[in-house]
Parts: structure tokens; sequence; C-alpha cells
């Protein structure tokens, strides 16, 4: 039962990780699609390197064995304020970020002993 959860979690880690990746890539450098969309929410362009540098530091985190679960409480906060984006500003599908915070949640929770061994 053990190695199922552990292979499931490495799995859901490396699969969420590569996606955020991504993602937080084509923040940092400047995607058009990116540019425009964050151009669309007010905060401005600070707020695109910030998301993606957060996202790019979260998902490096989630492949590191020791600090997976840390990566994972970064990028849950990203995460819901992506699915909140997605309702009420751009008006489109939030399911994407929907998945990958509930993939993210699990995560935290089925590595929280690592959380509570660090934190106390």
């Amino acid at each position: 039962m053990m190695m199922l959860k552990n292979t499931w979690l490495w799995v859901a880690q490396i699969a969420v990780g590569g996606m955020l990746l991504f993602a937080g890539w084509s923040k940092v450098s400047g995607a058009p699609m990116m540019v425009e969309m964050f151009g669309l929410l007010g905060p401005g362009q600070w707020f695109r390197y910030l998301t993606g540098g957060l996202e790019l530091v979260g998902a490096v985190l989630l492949l590191v064995p020791n600090f997976a679960a840390f990566g994972a409480v970064i990028l849950l906060p990203v995460m819901a304020g992506a699915v909140l984006t997605h309702l009420l500003v751009l008006g489109n599908s939030p399911a994407i970020p929907l998945v990958l915070f509930l993939a993210l949640a699990s995560i935290t929770w089925l590595r929280r002993e690592r959380l509570t061994m660090v934190l106390g």
C-alpha cells in the first residue's frame, strides 16, 4: 500500500511539476499570450513575473524528494488565484488550474508528515 501511494505521488508530482515548469517559463519568458492575458488582469506585468517565478520555484521543489511538500504548499495559493482569475476576471473555464489545485492539495496532504517533521 505504501509503495502504491509513493508511486502515485511521484507520478502526480512529475506531471504537475512538468505542467507548471512549462506554464512558469511561458510567463517569465514573455510568451505573447501570457503578456496579453496579464495585461487584462490589472496589476501589471510584474505580476506575470511573480506568478511565473512562483510556478518555476514550486515546480522544481515538487521534483526534489525532501522539498516536494513545500513546493505544493507554495503552489496552492497560486492555483487558487488562477481558478478565481479564470472565473471572475477572464470569464473562461478554470478546469486546468482547478485540477492542478486538487492535485497539489492531495500532494500536500499525503506528504504532510514531511511538513510536520520540518516545521514541528
